[in-house]
C-alpha cells in the first residue's frame, strides 16, 4: 500500500439484514509506516465522498504517534475511539459496546468505518463479530470464508484472530 494507491473501503455484506455498504472496514487513513506511505487528505477525501461520518478508531494513541498521526487529525468525522493495543483485541464488554455503537449509528441511516493499522485483525475480528451478531446461523467457517472474500484473505490473520470469534 503506497501513497498513490486509493484509499480501499471494504464494504461489509449486511445486506440480509438491510444494511447495505453502511459498515466500512479500511486501514488507517493518512498511515506512515514502512511500506505504508498513505495521503491523509486524499484518504479523508475518500471517506467523505462514500458518505462516512462514523471512524471506529481501534489504534491506541501510541500506535497512532508511530504512524505519524493524532486523533485531531480525524476532527472532521464522529471518532469513535475504542484504543486496543496492536496484536489484542477488545474486551468482551468493549466489543459489546462497539456492537451497539455501530447499530446506532446503521439504525440512524449513517455509515461508518472500523479503521485499523491495515484493516486486517482487529477490524476483521470486530467485523465478523457483527457478522455473527447480525445472522446467528452462521458458523464460524462462514463467517471466516465471508471476511477473507469481502475484506482480504489476510483478513482473518492468526488463530488467534479466529479464537476471538468464539
Amino acid at each position: 500500500m503506497n501513497s498513490s494507491a486509493p484509499y480501499k473501503i471494504n464494504w461489509l455484506n449486511l445486506e440480509q439484514v438491510g444494511y447495505f455498504e453502511s459498515i466500512g472496514i479500511g486501514g488507517l487513513a493518512g498511515c506512515k509506516h514502512r511500506f505504508i506511505q498513505r495521503n491523509l487528505e486524499e484518504d479523508l477525501r475518500v471517506l467523505k465522498v462514500n458518505n462516512i461520518r462514523h471512524l471506529l478508531l481501534l489504534c491506541d494513541t501510541v500506535e497512532l504517534d508511530r504512524f505519524g498521526l493524532s486523533i485531531s487529525c480525524f476532527y472532521e468525522f464522529e471518532l469513535h475511539h475504542y484504543p486496543c493495543e496492536y496484536g489484542l483485541f477488545p474486551s468482551i464488554e468493549v466489543m459489546m459496546d462497539l456492537i451497539r455503537k455501530i447499530f446506532q449509528i446503521i439504525e440512524a441511516g449513517e455509515k461508518c468505518l472500523i479503521m485499523s493499522r491495515d484493516g486486517l485483525g482487529r477490524s476483521c475480528v470486530v467485523g465478523a463479530v457483527l457478522v455473527l451478531h447480525t445472522n446467528e446461523s452462521s458458523s464460524y467457517n462462514e463467517v471466516y470464508s465471508l471476511m477473507k472474500r469481502s475484506v482480504d484473505p489476510r483478513a482473518i490473520q492468526t488463530v488467534k484472530d479466529l479464537n476471538n470469534l468464539g
